[in-house]
């Protein structure tokens, strides 16, 4: 399972996640442009390098993200979560379970971001970078007592704020064959947000929990969904 490279990254580093040469501020930024855009849909690309400096991925993801005012959808190796009017459902496709629950705040994370601000307290070095007239970041040289990342890199549109590529390289090494024998090596992490679209039109199905489940005193799946199982859970 190529996908397994994937998912031990993100466990391994999963946080909740900054134009001018003023990392903290355009950390900010960048958040609040995400809690502010009123509605936007962009494809995430993920993928795996075995080394920092490797050329070939050795493992790639796609999937998607939508966001209309509080209510968002995301989709990636078959799990989907949907965001509707603060309940939360999240549809594990390939084990057939859905989970219905009230909505946390939407975060960077909830699209493959982190908490980058928590890593502005522990670096060493943080280099500025102008790719062109559009696209700005910065490269941060982490100081960190776990050594999870060594470095990370993010680049952001300076008209919206928005990201357009973050990039991890891990501090530990790791061996990311699916039978344990291979090399352990430091592994890297791209994550591409492209075809974003600002304000795009949106169909109220497209953030209808009710195509999964039907809610009521006792929530159950939708005729499509009959071969699902349903768990509700207070968190």
């Amino acid at each position: 399972m190529k996908s397994l490279k994937l998912i031990i990254l993100l466990l391994l580093f999963c946080t909740t996640l900054l134009r001018a040469q003023d990392p903290a501020k355009d950390f900010e930024r960048v958040n609040k442009a995400y809690e502010e855009v009123n509605g936007v849909e962009m494809e995430v690309h993920y993928n795996v390098y075995e080394t920092h400096s490797a050329v070939v991925s050795i493992d790639s993801q796609s999937g998607t993200y939508k966001k209309r005012g509080k209510d968002y959808y995301n989709s990636l190796m078959g799990v989907e979560t949907l965001v509707e009017n603060g309940t939360m459902i999240t549809i594990d496709n390939k084990s057939k379970r859905m989970v219905l629950s009230p909505a946390h705040e939407l975060r960077v994370a909830d699209i493959g971001g982190m908490d980058m601000a928590k890593l502005l307290k522990n670096y060493e070095k943080i280099e500025f970078v102008k790719k062109d007239e559009n696209t700005k970041g910065y490269i941060v040289y982490t100081k960190m007592e776990n050594n999870r990342l060594d470095k990370f890199e993010f680049y952001f549109d300076v008209r919206t704020y928005l990201l357009e590529k973050l990039v991890l390289y891990y501090g530990r090494s790791i061996d990311l064959s699916t039978d344990g024998s291979g090399d352990e090596k430091k592994p890297r992490l791209e994550i591409i947000y492209s075809n974003v679209k600002v304000n795009p039109l949106f169909t109220d199905k497209e953030f209808a929990i009710s195509t999964y489940v039907t809610i009521g005193k006792k929530p159950s799946v939708t005729p499509k969904y009959k071969n699902y199982q349903l768990v509700q859970s207070k968190i």
